[in-house]
């Protein structure tokens, strides 16, 4: 688990309350390659709000096939990438970290 501080964020992506939060970024770790995953409001004290994804990889060229593989979606709203097995997975190791 590995968890990122995120400063910077666009006001309109979530509703930030005046008290203690963070964001989350879950991921599932394939061992090589680009990373795929999604990024999570968490208000302290309330369940995680999924507020969009994200790709990471080591080079510009590594994350070509994934930008070429995404298709737009009809949908309003961010999608999970993760399944909900998986995302508590990457929540439950990151609750459970000092």
């Amino acid at each position: 688990a590995m968890e990122l501080e995120v400063f910077q964020y666009g006001a309109a992506a979530v509703n930030v309350p005046e008290k203690a939060h963070r964001f989350r970024g879950v991921w599932e770790a394939n061992g090589n390659g680009p990373l795929r995953g999604d990024w999570y409001f968490c208000p302290e004290g309330e369940a995680p709000r999924l507020v969009g994804s994200f790709d990471a990889g080591a080079t510009t060229l590594e994350l070509l096939p994934l930008v070429i593989a995404s298709q737009p979606s009809v949908a309003w709203g961010p999608q999970a990438r993760l399944s909900p097995a998986l995302r508590d997975v990457g929540m439950a190791a990151l609750g459970a970290a000092p």
